[in-house]
């Protein structure tokens, strides 16, 4: 396993620098670039990184019980979730509120996707065009 230090040389990047990329801190794109590679180079498994701080969003509606099967699948998404440590948020929306939520969404939520379960299909559609 490489250490900090081989990374630092081959990188070109100071210490606060591969520091700062590490705890997911922005740092400019050319030394991210540069320590990927570097990483890369040294075999340094670079996927979790991109996982981290990741959330998905599991959207359901007001009476997801009668959702037949869907302890299972909550169960299923949220155990693989957690060997890659992907966060998991359950929310409850329709209608309006679809729209006012996703109006509020932007790069900077920390909800990479969504997955909705047992929703009727106009509030399904609503939420898959916005």
């Amino acid at each position: 396993m490489p250490k900090t230090e081989d990374i630092i040389q081959r990188s070109g990047v100071s210490r606060s620098t591969l520091f700062r990329f590490l705890r997911g801190n922005n740092v400019r794109p050319e030394a991210k670039k540069a320590i990927l590679k570097a990483m890369h180079e040294l075999g340094y498994s670079t996927k979790e990184l991109f996982l981290k701080d990741v959330v998905l969003e599991i959207s359901v509606a007001k009476d997801f019980e009668k959702f037949k099967g869907f302890t299972e699948v909550i169960h299923g998404i949220t155990e693989r979730a957690e060997m890659k440590k992907i966060r998991i948020q359950l929310v409850i929306r329709t209608g309006e509120q679809i729209r006012r939520d996703y109006e509020k969404w932007s790069d900077k939520n920390d909800a990479k996707g969504v997955i909705i379960i047992g929703k009727d299909a106009e509030n399904e559609n609503l939420e898959a065009q916005c």
